[in-house]
C-alpha cells in the first residue's frame, strides 16, 4: 500500500473517532492552507489584469 493512500486513511480514521484536538489541528491547518491557495489566486488574476 502506497505511504500516501495510508496517510490520508488514517486522518480520515482520526477524523471520524471524534479526537478534537486532532480535528481542531486539522481544521486550522487546512483554513491556512486554503486561504494562501486563495490568495495566490488573486495574485495570479492581478497579474492577468495588468
Amino acid at each position: 500500500m502506497p505511504r500516501k493512500k495510508s496517510k490520508n486513511y488514517t486522518i480520515k480514521y482520526n477524523f471520524s473517532m471524534g479526537k478534537e484536538d486532532l480535528k481542531e489541528i486539522m481544521e486550522e491547518s487546512f483554513l491556512i492552507y486554503f486561504k494562501r491557495k486563495e490568495h495566490n489566486c488573486i495574485l495570479k488574476n492581478k497579474s492577468r489584469i495588468k
